[in-house]
């Protein structure tokens, strides 16, 4: 009989409890674990699963689509609770109810796959060091099905800035999404017109510095740019970005399905998977790297660490880096950005650390 690894999704502990409670002692299923829908989009390729049982409420469903798009050799099962039956969904809108139902799911064949990747088209929009460090760190560990261009604004003189329409080129690489990396407002309000030149469906704008992108001028961005259509993201710092949310005036704006999710699929707020023994931490994986590339250089500097200095370690390694963020206290955050950056760094390495940090004591 075959052996299923199977994950269960849900931000309900006593719904995937009482699931896993239902697939005990069944011959051949193992549940390996519960994961937020979040975190599973992260760590579901690293996992090597069968099966997925997705907790079909209100927070898994923006990202169902996303799950299943991006692995394609692994089953999903929705499940949904109505008038005490368990709802099936599974592989092309089959359903079924009941547990006997939920297990035929299980061994049913996956005899369909969605369609590969879509190549995401990126234009990154450089001026000065900043951007240029971005746009340098993409093009080398961007995955395969991407394309990452870069546009650099000429040097403009302080009395033309006002006048940035006449420094556009006439044409600009067909893109997708719109990465702008520039450190002025008067650059960020052509942003529009970027997404029209190229035909770009997104337009992401990280706010790493209010001088160079104000928080009030990203909202006017983002009305005008849904008006022609256009999806678009300005998180407050870079690596608080996500396939599901980004934080913006110390609040969180959920995001949906389009070019900048799929961005942050591989870059914005830091995921890793450590593996720790004997309270030492032998490897990192990093699994979403921060833009500019300090989760990978933070990752390779822990390896041989205590587990009990691993984000003192962190904390420094993020500040030497250096860290891209600002240090002027930010009035919506309470805090510097640089700060918020490395808050953000340290808490994606605490929840693996804290339960090994210390060794036990012996009595």
């Amino acid at each position: 009989m075959a052996n299923y690894r199977i994950l269960m999704v849900s931000d309900h502990p006593l719904f995937a409890e009482g699931v896993g409670r239902l697939l005990e002692g069944r011959a051949g299923l193992t549940v390996v674990g519960v994961l937020s829908p979040e975190e599973a989009l992260a760590r579901i390729p690293s996992l090597d699963l069968d099966v997925v049982i997705v907790d079909m409420d209100r927070s898994a469903q923006p990202v169902f689509a996303q799950m299943l798009r991006a692995n394609p050799g692994c089953k999903f099962i929705g499940l949904s609770l109505d008038n005490n039956d368990i709802n099936v969904i599974y592989q092309r809108g089959v359903q079924s109810i009941g547990v006997e139902g939920l297990i035929q799911a299980i061994h049913e064949p996956l005899d369909w796959k969605p369609a590969g990747r879509p190549p995401l088209r990126v234009l990154a929009i450089t001026q000065g060091p900043y951007g240029q460090r971005i746009a340098d760190h993409l093009r080398r560990h961007a995955p395969s099905h991407w394309t990452v261009q870069q546009w650099e604004l000429p040097p403009v003189p302080p009395d033309q800035m006002e006048e940035l329409h006449s420094w556009l080129p006439l044409v600009l690489s067909a893109s997708d999404l719109i990465l702008s990396l520039a450190q002025s407002p008067g650059v960020v309000r052509l942003l529009p017109e970027f997404a029209r030149l190229t035909g770009a469906q997104g337009v992401l704008a990280p706010i790493n510095d209010t001088d160079w992108l104000p928080v009030e001028l990203a909202d006017e961005l983002r009305e005008q740019l849904a008006q022609s259509g256009v999806s678009s993201a300005f998180p407050q710092p870079f690596c608080s970005l996500t396939e599901m949310r980004y934080n913006v005036r110390g609040r969180t704006v959920q995001l949906t399905n389009g070019p900048v999710c799929e961005f942050a699929r591989f870059f914005g707020r830091p995921a890793f998977k450590l593996s720790i023994d004997a309270h030492v931490l032998h490897a990192v994986e990093v699994l979403r790297d921060s833009p500019c590339g300090c989760a990978r250089h933070v990752a390779r500097n822990l390896i041989g660490l205590p587990a009990a200095e691993v984000e003192r370690r962190a904390e420094t390694l993020h500040r030497d880096f250096p860290c891209l963020a600002s240090v002027t206290m930010d009035s919506d955050c309470g805090d510097t950005l640089l700060n918020v950056s490395g808050h953000i760094l340290r808490d994606a390495l605490r929840d693996q650390i804290e339960p090994v940090k210390a060794p036990p004591v012996s009595r």
